[in-house]
């Protein structure tokens, strides 16, 4: 049986029909979809339309489908921050049949006894991966080797082999198969009779390179391969679709910043998101989520500084 490993799509549907047209050609069985379907790119509907109709998919829901649910119970007269209007966007963008889809999913499967399906590696193996080797440190450890997969790789061993709380979890956990999502990040790792994988994020990878990963994963009897693809396509449609977009239109800053995350493949949302908890604490606002006003002008400020020190 051969399975592709597919996450984080993100809304990226010329991402994610690249992926599925190359697991085609590579005989893929069964195709696991990992969580975080939509927000960042402006094709929610076209992804999920996609992931309902396919005849050999298992899907789990992720982070962003339990935004979705939260909303959903929430009152929309709330929905005046500044933070979020992209989100409120996409709420009101997929369709309330999609939206249900998006709901039902399970948060874990297993299938076939021996592989395990959830979104986040916390499910598994605590939070070593997001806190250990998340996208945003990992910059800091490849030390400008940003390109090269083997750097990024010997950085993820070592964190592991380190990690007390990655030991100790692997003792406690059956032998099996555990893929997940969530980190954007692409890596796999055979300890001996357990195996972890995280394909990556098919249509948001911030791991500094191009083009669409996802893995496949072959279960031959006790015969077990594990194969990393990353698959190129038109990249920059999706930067040209998301700036003419209603999604654009809606709200500036949160996209401006996701352009630059897809262009360069690396984590800058973070450095916002602190940069604008210090201007709020700054100029006296307490108001969580921003407000429009916070969010447009610690935006503004922000750019100014990353213009004077590039």
């Amino acid at each position: 049986m051969k399975y592709a490993l597919i996450a984080d799509i993100h809304g990226n549907y010329p991402a994610l029909s690249a992926v599925l047209a190359d697991a085609e050609k590579a005989h893929a069985d069964r195709y696991v979809f990992l969580g975080d379907y939509y927000m960042c790119l402006p094709y929610p509907n076209q992804v999920i339309d996609t992931l309902k109709s396919h005849p050999n998919a298992v899907i789990v829901r992720g982070n962003e489908e339990e935004r979705i649910e939260k909303l959903s119970k929430s009152d929309k007269s709330g929905w005046i921050d500044g933070q979020f209007q992209a989100l409120y966007w996409y709420y009101d963008e997929i369709t309330p049949e999609n939206r249900d889809f998006l709901i039902q999913l399970p948060r874990q499967v297993t299938v076939d006894q021996r592989l395990h399906i959830a979104h986040r590696s916390s499910e598994f193996i605590g939070d070593v991966e997001m806190r250990e080797f998340s996208t945003h440190q990992l910059e800091t450890m490849v030390q400008g080797k940003v390109s090269d997969k083997s750097e990024i790789d010997r950085i993820i061993t070592e964190k592991l082999n380190s990690s007390k709380e990655f030991q100790q979890r692997l003792t406690e956990l059956p032998d099996g198969i555990y893929t997940f999502g969530h980190s954007h990040l692409q890596w796999h790792k055979r300890l001996g009779n357990k195996i972890f994988i995280n394909p990556g994020s098919c249509g948001f990878p911030m791991d500094f390179l191009k083009g669409a990963p996802y893995t496949l994963l072959e279960i031959s009897g006790e015969i077990i391969s594990v194969e990393e693809r990353r698959i190129a396509y038109d990249e920059q449609k999706c930067t040209d679709d998301l700036l003419h977009s209603s999604l654009f239109k809606h709200e500036k800053v949160w996209n401006e910043i996701i352009m630059k995350e897809f262009k360069t493949h690396r984590d800058i949302l973070i450095s916002f998101l602190k940069f604008t908890e210090a201007y709020a604490d700054r100029i006296n606002d307490p108001v969580r989520p921003y407000s429009k006003q916070t969010w447009s002008a610690a935006y503004t400020e922000w750019l100014s500084c990353q213009n004077r020190f590039n």
